[in-house]
């Protein structure tokens, strides 16, 4: 089981970097350009399971993943097997226009191999604001930590939680896409915002750390 896991959950960051890109397309078609390369480098570092010499003698089994979606409150609420932080700061003109629960669930198509996936959930919440400023929260049952994202990344304290901003276009001032990542109590968060600016940004996760 955990030797599986190591090669899927990885994945979960570089997932995440890919819904960045489409987070920016429609107003910043070169950051998008910009985070879609950084995402391709980012899964190139990854490991490749077929071709490892690790994996000459451990087999890997083929793992089929499928998402459900669930946008209905009150089944999101029961589905969600940890508690939805929601930001405590004045997002000023930001206001939710989407919330969504996804279910990963996993199958090994092997099936001469007793293992056992468990599902991942992953709560997705998205503000948009005046002049195309928008935020989107991302919140999910732990993952690895991937070493060569983070190695790209800038280390700040958000109370007593290490976290990672990263901002690959080195934007300055209130203008372009950054986001912040942090572990804690068992969850993975995401924070993304355009044109909402680093320290505005690191508010906003600090209320959820």
């Amino acid at each position: 089981m955990n030797r599986i896991k190591r090669f899927i959950v990885p994945t979960v960051c570089v997932s995440l970097l890919m819904c960045y890109g489409a987070f920016a397309s429609k107003n910043n078609q070169k950051v998008n350009n910009y985070e879609n390369t950084a995402v391709l480098t980012s899964s190139l570092k990854s490991p490749n399971v077929n071709n490892t010499a690790d994996n000459k003698e451990k087999k890997i089994p083929n793992i089929k993943v499928k998402e459900t979606e669930i946008k209905d409150r009150d089944k999101i609420q029961k589905q969600t097997p940890f508690k939805i932080e929601s930001p405590s700061l004045d997002l000023e003109d930001l206001k939710e226009t989407q919330h969504t629960l996804t279910v990963i669930d996993y199958t090994i198509e092997d099936q001469s191999i007793p293992e056992d996936i468990p599902s991942n959930h992953r709560i997705t919440t998205i503000y948009k604001g005046n002049d195309n400023r928008s935020l989107m929260i991302t919140q999910l049952e732990e993952t690895t930590r991937p070493a060569d994202l983070l190695n790209e990344c800038e280390k700040v304290k958000l109370k007593d939680v290490d976290a990672y901003v990263y901002n690959p276009t080195n934007n300055k001032g209130t203008k372009g896409v950054i986001q912040v990542m942090f572990w804690k109590d068992g969850k993975y968060y995401n924070i993304m915002g355009k044109d909402i600016g680093k320290e505005k940004l690191l508010k906003i996760a600090e209320t959820l750390s």
